[in-house]
């Protein structure tokens, strides 16, 4: 087994990963340089972590993923951009709603 799969195989490295550990700790506590654990990301399929999708606080991260909905926090700093997002929907003209629904219809017909 090479030096990629011992890491990726080893349980440690997905919990800390998931945890929101950086790539340079990583790379500490397995004795590896940076770019080994950006290979063994890549190996795994793992999207990168980003640290303001998670909760601010243990307990709300639990709670979210346990109920399969946003944490408090993550739903009141996400609400602005909805609240943008649907303004802006709005303020289109009906002609860039039309153009912008034929396209989705477009690739949905197309999957």
């Amino acid at each position: 087994m090479n030096q990629l799969e011992r890491i990726a195989s080893d349980d440690d490295f997905l919990r800390l990963y998931n945890s929101g550990v950086s790539r340079m700790d990583l790379a500490k506590y397995f004795g590896v340089t940076y770019r080994v654990i950006n290979n063994v990301i890549e190996f795994m399929g793992l999207m990168p972590v980003n640290k303001n999708d998670l909760a601010p606080t243990p307990e709300e991260e639990k709670y979210s993923r346990e109920n399969l909905m946003l944490a408090p926090s993550v739903f009141e700093a996400a609400e602005k951009y909805r609240r943008r997002y649907e303004k802006r929907k709005e303020a289109e003209a009906a002609q860039c709603t039309y153009n912008r629904q034929y396209k989705l219809n477009l690739k949905r017909s197309l999957l």
